[in-house]
């Protein structure tokens, strides 16, 4: 979700008031991933804040996956979501000891956050990019994959062209004074990712 502009302070008040009550909603743990959720994403940040660390945060969205999950079923749908947990979880087994600690939350359907070192933003994105890139063919066939979509009905059951999955990153580096809650930064991060499926992919 994200506002149009030009928007009020107002606007702006009441689109972070929705936001942060709906995602609080989202109880923990996740039941396909078992991954904390929003609330615990909260905390976690607060936590942080108050002990005035930086770090950055790493957003994740499946594009294309609710066509996916549609037409080839929930089943095959949660193994993709579980594919996306491994695979966030291996990389950032890589990123070094010391400063800050990652964290991971299944926010939503296909959206993912990560708290990971400043420093480490960048290679930790890039490394998400090439592994869901070099696994996602697995969830279509060969044909499918030579024409670069899928045909089938959709949640509406009328025939239709779904493009495959491909995944969008937004980087929003966090430190005390950048955000006044983090409703704020739900909203920030979110339009980056608006502007990543529209654009190149990744948006910092």
């Amino acid at each position: 979700d994200y506002l149009e502009k030009p928007f009020s302070g107002e606007d702006a008040r009441q689109k972070i008031h929705s936001i942060t009550k709906h995602y609080r909603a989202h109880s923990s743990p996740h039941p396909v991933t078992g991954l904390p959720g929003h609330p615990q994403m909260e905390m976690e940040l607060a936590a942080r804040l108050g002990k005035n660390e930086s770090f950055s945060t790493v957003w994740l969205d499946v594009n294309h996956f609710r066509p996916y999950n549609d037409h080839y079923g929930t089943e095959k749908g949660n193994e993709v979501i579980r594919m996306v947990c491994k695979m966030v979880q291996s990389s950032i087994s890589t990123v070094g000891t010391g400063g800050t600690k990652p964290f991971i939350a299944h926010i939503d359907g296909d959206d993912f956050i990560l708290i990971v070192p400043d420093h480490e933003a960048e290679r930790v994105r890039q490394d998400l990019r090439a592994r869901f890139q070099k696994m996602a063919p697995q969830f279509y066939s060969s044909d499918e994959l030579k024409k670069g979509f899928f045909t089938g009905k959709g949640r509406d059951e009328k025939e239709g062209i779904f493009q495959l999955m491909n995944l969008s990153t937004a980087v929003v580096k966090v430190q005390k004074e950048t955000f006044a809650h983090y409703g704020e930064l739900v909203c920030e991060a979110s339009e980056l990712l608006r502007q990543a499926k529209v654009g190149a992919q990744d948006v910092r």
